[in-house]
């Protein structure tokens, strides 16, 4: 029986994963045309449609927005400078405590 519950269990992640795949696309086409990075769609698919808690999901929420932020600053260091973003480090920086609180 053992094994009949971790197949299940296989089952189920893998169509959880692409389900999330499926939801994720749209988000980061929306997000990118919009201008946005996708926080505002990614948070009502992680604790709606995937299921998590908002406790969970806020956090991961976050910490995909520091990636997509980091992301964006590395890409953006080769065409613009960095003294126009600098005053907005503490804020960027508040974020990382936030992502492990929970």
């Amino acid at each position: 029986m053992g094994k009949n519950i971790a197949f299940l269990g296989a089952i189920f992640q893998k169509r959880l994963s692409r389900l999330a795949f499926t939801y994720a696309i749209p988000i980061g086409v929306v997000g990118g045309l919009i201008g946005l990075g996708g926080a505002e769609f990614r948070l009502p698919v992680l604790a709606g449609v995937l299921g998590y808690e908002a406790r969970q999901a806020v956090p991961l929420n976050l910490a995909v927005s520091l990636v997509t932020i980091a992301a964006s600053l590395a890409i953006r260091t080769k065409t613009i400078s960095l003294t126009a973003v600098m005053p907005f480090l503490p804020l960027v920086s508040s974020q990382v405590p936030q992502v492990f609180a929970l």
